[in-house]
């Protein structure tokens, strides 16, 4: 009897280390697998890690849902939220939200040129030239001309 229970023991000590072990294989990660994916994410444009963190959720339901929240919920949100929203926006949706309570607060000659200097790099050595593109310049109007379509 006594040998049947330590068997029995044995067994189930086997048991609970296999299903440590295919835990740490399948469930959950370790920190040097997290580590490996923030680094990897930061290589690659576009990339969000997964589970991604509950802002860049939040950012992706709104952009998804875009069409259906109307701007004075989005005006909810705090100053640095919307900020960042409006920099993660197509620029046709920013052209949209400007002039309306979700760009209270907020500087939209700030927002264009953040995206611009984001979105169109411009070389350094150009920057002096007449190459060169001044960001203050930009408006709805422009981007609806070079666009080909009323945005206003």
């Amino acid at each position: 009897m006594e040998e049947d229970r330590s068997e029995s023991e044995n067994e189930s000590e086997e048991d609970e280390t296999s299903e440590e072990e295919n835990d740490s294989e399948h469930g959950e990660t370790t920190d040097y697998e997290e580590e490996v994916v923030s680094y990897w994410q930061r290589l690659q444009n576009g990339v969000v890690a997964y589970p991604s963190s509950l802002q860049n959720q939040c950012f992706l339901f709104i952009m998804g849902h875009l069409r259906e929240i109307p701007p004075t919920v989005l005006s909810l949100l705090p100053r640095s939220m919307r900020y960042k929203l409006l920099l993660h926006l197509p620029a046709v949706d920013v052209c949209q939200l400007e002039d309306t309570p979700v760009t209270s607060g907020i500087t939209m000659n700030e927002i264009w040129e953040r995206l611009c200097k984001e979105r169109f790099p411009v070389n350094e050595d150009d920057a002096s030239s007449d190459k060169a593109f001044d960001f203050s310049q930009i408006t709805p109007e422009i981007i609806s001309e070079n666009l080909g379509t009323d945005y206003g």
